[in-house]
C-alpha cells in the first residue's frame, strides 16, 4: 500500500484565545502559531504537529480536520487545551496579555507518525524551544526550517532557544522580537540582524507590521511592504499566517521573494477577521488580486 507521505509539517501551539479589542469580546476563539500558519497553506497541503487536551471541541477539530493532510500528529493528553486571553489597545498599537492558561502544552510533547518523519519543509511555530527541539530531533529528513519564536521565550528559555536557532534556513520574528535577541534597543534592522545571524540561521525576517518585513542574509538584503488592508479587525495570528503563506509558497517552488509578497497577502486576509475566519475557504483568484500591489516590486 502507498503511504501518502508529508511534504510540508506545521507545528506550533494550539491554543483556545480569548479576544478582546474595540470590536467586541471574542470568546472561544481557534488560535495557536499551528492552526494560524496551517490555514494559511492550500487545503491538505501540509500537516498540523502539535498538543491539545481532552476539553478541546468537536468543531474546533473539525476545523483542523478540514484543513490538514491528515491528523495523525495532533496528540490529544488528558487536561485542558492551552487557553489565551488579550486585550488590544483601540488603535492597535499594542496589546495586554489577561492570562495563559498552559494546562497540558508544557509538559507534553506531540509524537510525529513514521510517514510523517521526512517532510520538505517544517515551521517551526511559536512553541516552547525545548518542545522544538523535542520535534527536531524525531525528524529523519533535512527539511527547508522556518523558525519563529516569542519575546518571552527569547527571555526566559534563551538557551533552549540558542539551539534551536542554528537549525533555521529563515527565522522569522517580529521588531521587538529582533530587538529582545540582539540587545538592542534603538538600532537599524541591518544591525540587530548581522548580530543574529551570528547566532547561526542561514537568513533572518524581521516582521515590522504596516511597515513590511525585512530579509537578511549573509549575501542579500532586501524588505517588502505590507499588504495595506481597508480595515483591521484582528492582528492576532498575522505573524503566523505570514510565515505558513511564505512556507506554503517556497514548497510550490516560488521564490523568495514571491513567497515573502505571498506571506504577506496572506497575512492581510486573516487580520480582516477574528481567529482563522479570514483565512477560510480563500480563493486563488482573490489572492492573485491583491499579489499585484507587489507587481512592480516582482517584476
Amino acid at each position: 500500500m502507498k503511504i501518502n507521505r508529508t511534504k510540508n509539517l506545521i507545528s506550533g501551539s494550539i491554543s483556545i484565545d480569548q479576544i478582546i479589542n474595540i470590536y467586541g469580546t471574542y470568546n472561544d476563539v481557534l488560535g495557536g502559531s499551528a492552526p494560524y500558519a496551517l490555514y494559511a497553506t492550500k487545503q491538505k497541503s501540509s500537516s498540523i504537529v502539535g498538543v491539545i487536551g481532552t476539553d478541546f471541541a468537536d468543531h474546533h477539530f473539525q476545523d483542523l480536520k478540514n484543513q490538514s493532510q491528515n491528523m495523525d500528529n495532533v496528540s490529544v493528553f488528558e487536561g485542558t487545551t492551552f487557553c489565551w486571553g488579550g486585550k488590544y489597545a483601540s488603535d492597535f498599537s499594542y496589546r495586554v496579555t489577561n492570562y495563559v492558561r498552559p494546562g497540558i502544552s508544557d509538559d507534553h510533547f506531540p509524537k510525529v507518525c513514521e510517514s510523517d518523519l521526512s517532510p520538505e519543509f517544517l515551521l517551526l511555530g511559536n512553541c516552547s524551544p525545548h518542545l522544538q527541539l523535542d520535534l527536531l530531533n524525531q525528524i529523519k529528513s533535512e527539511p527547508f526550517i522556518i523558525l519563529d519564536t516569542f519575546k518571552l521565550y527569547i527571555e526566559t528559555t534563551n538557551k533552549d532557544l540558542k539551539k534551536v536557532i542554528p537549525h533555521a534556513d529563515i527565522l522569522s520574528i517580529n521588531l521587538n522580537e529582533a530587538r529582545a535577541l540582539s540587545g538592542i534597543n534603538k538600532g537599524s534592522v541591518q544591525e540587530m540582524g548581522k548580530i543574529i545571524l551570528d547566532l547561526g540561521c542561514k537568513s533572518l525576517i524581521i516582521k515590522q507590521a504596516e511597515n513590511g518585513a525585512f530579509y537578511i542574509s549573509e549575501k542579500e538584503s532586501f524588505s517588502i511592504p505590507s499588504y495595506p488592508v481597508k480595515k483591521l479587525i484582528d492582528p492576532t495570528g498575522a505573524g503566523d499566517s505570514f510565515a505558513g503563506g511564505m512556507l506554503d509558497a517556497l514548497s510550490q517552488g516560488k521564490p523568495l521573494i514571491e513567497s515573502m509578497c505571498w506571506g504577506s497577502t496572506i497575512a492581510s486576509f486573516c487580520i480582516e477577521s477574528v481567529g482563522i475566519e479570514g483565512l477560510k475557504n480563500l480563493e486563488e483568484e482573490k489572492i492573485q488580486e491583491r499579489m499585484l500591489f507587489f507587481e512592480g516590486l516582482l517584476s
